[in-house]
């Protein structure tokens, strides 16, 4: 590395290079003098250039224009410098103040005058002022000569302008005023200058004329209101001047907002007749019942006069009104010739009330319906009031002493909304002749539909009337609900002829609960002539049916249910059937044309029927009074009265001809524990019937646990049949469990059957009269153990006995062959000896035997089966 110092221009500049490029940096740094010399004799040149231009010390005298050298050096006079002038001199010794400067850079006159603060009057001419405000002070009192009053006050200057009140002018007086309005006619002067009671006065004095009111009074045309008058030559003006609304004004669109009116009662605030009427609209007041209701609007009541008919071509809409009130009590409401969605339309309503029609849905004269009709319209045509969520939302519609003939698909249609109320309305329904899906049946034909429901729903005192009908495939179903998540109450209801067989889709029963809905009760319900099932309860919880009257017709479905309880999976969160209670209603099936009368279904392994309750019912004429088939828990079948069944209780494994589906569980998760038969009474008729059969089909996982039979009066005249059947049916045996105890059974073919499954016990029964035999034992349980059982009421379980020369024989109906027979010494008698049983003659007798002919011992005996 070297430092090298090289000369630029008189400047020494260090430059370090390393010792390796030395030779190169040589080089640079020569080129680099080359040309700062360059430099140095061009800015030479420019100092001599720059010598001869003018010198300061010429005065510019050296140039040949001293113009160009001012504009060369910016200081051109009148362009860049001012001339030179003396009044400026005199300007620049005045130091100028800011109002000075303001005044100075107005743009006009009119701008000066502003920042002045001159106001008009400083341009007008002194001949021609206007004062038009202020005030003048301090003056000389201004002549009357040249526009004034002359005088310091107000009574001076009416004096000097020759106003003296009661000198040169009349004092006011009110009286005056109104005489000064009435121009005088033909003899008023002269009666006014008539002496009282003179000819030609108004009055007389004391004369025969007597009292102003006695007179007629002419040519007082105008006399004002103030005055006594009406102001007013015609009685129109009067009316107007006196503020009367004539009989024409009140008639008129407007005229009724004239007059006022309050409600008495603290609080009460004014409003207009018109206001008030308006609350009230009557249909027929308007071109179309659509009209009268927009008229009514929210909060108002629109009124169908009584013995009129409307007759509609498209629906009535109630969309956007709240707290609105349709009243049609004898009025009659129906469709024209061509059928339309319906005549009510509550869709995107709330709070809504319809009351008193009588509708017609014209089924007769309507086309038959079809698969495409439904797919369309969900078949609600001429349907009296429809509701529909999927439209607009609603909420709490009720629907009450209404009349319907002639039903044609629906009365009341109700879906994806809240809150509905369906009360003491009579219904009608023809003879069903439409057709869906290519079938004469009445698939689509309710009075009450009802789905996705949010609020409560109440049905509550109305008539269910289907025709009087042999064939079930065209009955009519009086409520069909489903999906609802509030509450349903149906109660005090009376239906005749309603429910249709089990064909194509739901809205089967009376009253029919298809899947996922809660908080059901059906109560205190009349139903005769039955056409299939009574109530269809489907996926509910928490439901009750209570204290119902049903009679079946003798042409309703056969080979079906009566009130069906169904566990299944269905499109909602509702899975299986829960917490449901079946108490004290009447079931009666002359004909026996169901299969069950109720049913206790569940259809997968994961939706077992789960704490329900079949109580103190009375079942007459029943095939099979009570069945419970699939996975089951926690039921209980108690004091019912099957006084005439041909069957009375039955469970099983899965309902008949079902194979259990397996989408929520599979039958390692199947149960059937905690089942509960006690104190129920069964008389069977016919023959060839069981009283009660415990029958769990063959599982190898499921669990069949703790069955109770218990307390139960069975008895039949037919001979045949068992009076108890136990089959477990399960080689998962661990938990199996089957008690029969207390019962009382007579008359059957057996008292009992004993066959497959864990652990049986017979305890306790009180057994008579069997046609065949005690007992048919199959076999195929772990244990089963019968005790303190009676085999016959006419014969004696246990007694005593006296020997005679050893040996007595004991008559009693109650013995079987195998039976053992325990014998007590009671009395020693002659020569005891070694007591022994000796031979039984089935249900006949049994002989006591002693080892020594000489024992006359009095021995207790007791049967034991």
């Amino acid at each position: 590395m070297s430092n090298v110092q090289v000369q630029i221009g008189g400047n020494t500049v260090q430059v370090q290079v390393q010792s390796s490029g030395f030779a190169r940096a040589n080089a640079a740094v020569t080129a680099a003098a080359a040309s700062a010399t360059a430099a140095a004799a061009s800015a030479a040149s420019a100092a001599a250039t720059l010598a001869a231009a003018a010198l300061k010390a010429n005065n510019l005298s050296d140039l040949a224009s001293a113009s160009t050298v001012r504009t060369n050096l910016g200081v051109a006079i009148g362009t860049n410098v001012q001339a030179y002038s003396a009044n400026l001199d005199e300007y620049a010794a005045v130091n100028p103040t800011a109002a000075g400067l303001a005044l100075l850079d107005d743009a006009d006159a009119s701008a000066q005058r502003t920042t002045l603060g001159l106001g008009s009057i400083a341009t007008q001419a002194a001949s021609a002022v206007a004062i038009t405000g202020g005030s003048i002070a301090g003056i000389t009192d201004l002549a009357v000569a040249d526009g004034g009053t002359g005088a310091s006050s107000a009574s001076a200057a009416r004096d000097n302008l020759g106003l003296t009140i009661g000198t040169n002018v009349q004092a006011y007086d009110a009286d005056l005023t109104t005489w000064a309005g009435i121009t005088p006619g033909t003899g008023v002067a002269t009666a006014l200058a008539a002496n009282v009671g003179s000819a030609g006065a108004f009055t007389t004095f004391n004369g025969a004329g007597g009292t102003p009111s006695s007179l007629t009074l002419t040519n007082a045309t105008g006399l004002p209101v103030a005055g006594g008058g009406t102001g007013a030559a015609t009685a129109a003006d009067a009316r107007t001047n006196l503020a009367v609304v004539g009989t024409a004004a009140l008639a008129a669109s407007t005229g009724a907002a004239l007059v006022g009116g309050i409600q008495s009662g603290t609080g009460a605030a004014a409003e207009t007749v018109q206001a008030t009427n308006r609350r009230v609209v009557y249909s027929d007041q308007f071109s179309t019942p659509q009209q009268a209701v927009t008229a009514a609007g929210s909060g108002g009541t629109v009124i169908f006069p009584r013995g009129a008919t409307t007759t509609l071509t498209t629906p009535i809409l109630l969309t956007g009104l709240t707290n609105i009130r349709l009243v049609g009590y004898g009025h009659a409401m129906r469709s024209g010739a061509t059928r339309i969605n319906s005549y009510i339309d509550c869709s995107g309503a709330t709070n809504v009330i319809i009351e008193g029609f009588n509708f017609d849905g014209r089924m007769a004269d309507m086309p038959v319906y079809t698969q495409a009709d439904f797919d369309a319209n969900n078949l609600t045509y001429n349907t009296p009031v429809v509701a529909n969520g999927a439209t607009a939302s609603w909420s709490n519609i009720t629907v009450r002493d209404c009349s319907m003939t002639a039903l044609y698909t629906n009365f009341a249609w109700f879906y994806q909304g809240g809150i509905v109320n369906v009360q003491n309305c009579v219904l009608n329904a023809p003879v069903c002749t439409q057709t869906y899906s290519g079938t004469a049946a009445a698939q689509q034909y309710s009075f009450v539909y009802l789905q996705t429901i949010e609020g409560k729903i109440s049905v509550t005192g109305n008539s269910f009337l289907g025709a009087a009908i042999t064939n079930p495939a065209l009955g009519v179903n009086a409520v069909f609900y489903s999906g609802t998540t509030g509450s349903v109450y149906i109660a005090n209801n009376r239906a005749e002829y309603c429910g249709r067989d089990n064909v194509g889709t739901h809205r089967l029963g009376v009253f029919d609960g298809y899947g996922d809905s809660v908080n059901v009760t059906v109560e205190n319900n009349t139903c005769t002539f039955a056409m299939g099932m009574f109530a269809h309860l489907s996926a509910h919880a928490r439901a009750k049916v209570l204290n119902n009257n049903v009679i079946w017709s003798a042409n309703c479905e056969a080979s079906y249910n009566g009130l069906p309880i169904e566990s299944t999976i269905t499109f909602g969160g509702q899975k299986g059937c829960q917490d449901i209670l079946v108490q004290g209603n009447t079931f009666d099936d002359p004909s026996r044309r169901h299969a069950q009368t109720i049913v206790l279904a569940a259809y997968d392994y994961g939706t077992p029927l789960t704490n329900i309750r079949i109580i103190d019912n009375v079942i007459t004429k029943a095939t099979l009074g009570v069945g419970v088939f699939g996975p089951q828990y926690d039921i209980v079948v108690e004091g019912n009265r099957m006084p005439d069944a041909t069957v009375g209780i039955q469970t099983g494994a899965a309902p008949g001809g079902v194979t259990l589906t397996t989408t929520l569980g599979t039958e390692a998760n199947g149960v059937y524990d905690r089942v509960f038969i006690r104190n129920n009474f069964i008389r069977e008729i016919g023959s060839g019937g069981n009283g009660i059969s415990i029958s769990y089909g063959t599982f190898t996982t499921a669990t069949v646990g703790y069955i109770l039979v218990e307390g139960n009066d069975l008895q039949t005249a037919g001979g045949a049949g068992y009076g108890i059947i136990l089959l477990g049916f399960s080689t998962n045996t661990a938990r199996n469990e089957i008690i029969a105890r207390n019962n009382r059974v007579r008359g059957y073919g057996y008292h009992a059957y004993f066959r497959d499954g864990g652990y049986f016990t017979w305890q306790n029964n009180k057994c008579s009269n069997p046609a065949t035999g005690d007992y048919n034992d199959g076999g195929g349980w772990l244990t089963l153990e019968k005790t303190g059982n009676r085999l016959s009421l006419a014969g004696a379980r246990l007694g005593s006995a006296t020997l005679v020369a050893g040996t007595v024989t004991v008559s009693s109906a109650e013995i079987r062959t195998g039976d053992t027979v325990r014998l007590i010494r009671k009395t020693i008698g002659g020569t005891p000896g070694y007591l022994s049983l000796g031979t039984i003659t089935n249900a006949t007798s049994f002989v006591i035997n002693s080892n020594n002919a000489a024992d006359t011992s009095v021995v207790d005996w007791e049967i034991v089966h």
